[in-house]
């Protein structure tokens, strides 16, 4: 079973790096509607919305590989 499982681990992180891009993309076209009266204001706002997307998707990952690697390690008695 635990190959079977060890298959499961690269769909799940393409789902995460995925949903990251998703929500980049998102983030950038709320950032361009709220202020495309202020475009010097989007650039550093677009940092620090990256920058806080980018250490959420670290945590979500490590959370996710703690996770899995649970599942594939646990014994089965």
């Amino acid at each position: 079973l635990k190959p079977e499982l060890e298959k499961l681990r690269e769909p799940i992180f393409d789902c995460l790096n995925d949903t990251y891009n998703y929500m980049e993309v998102l983030s950038q076209k709320i950032l361009e509607r709220t202020f495309f009266k202020f475009p010097n204001v989007i650039f550093s706002v677009k940092e620090y919305v990256l920058e806080f997307l980018q250490e959420q998707k670290e945590k979500c990952k490590y959370i996710i590989e703690s996770l899995v690697d649970m599942h594939i390690n646990y014994l089965f008695t």
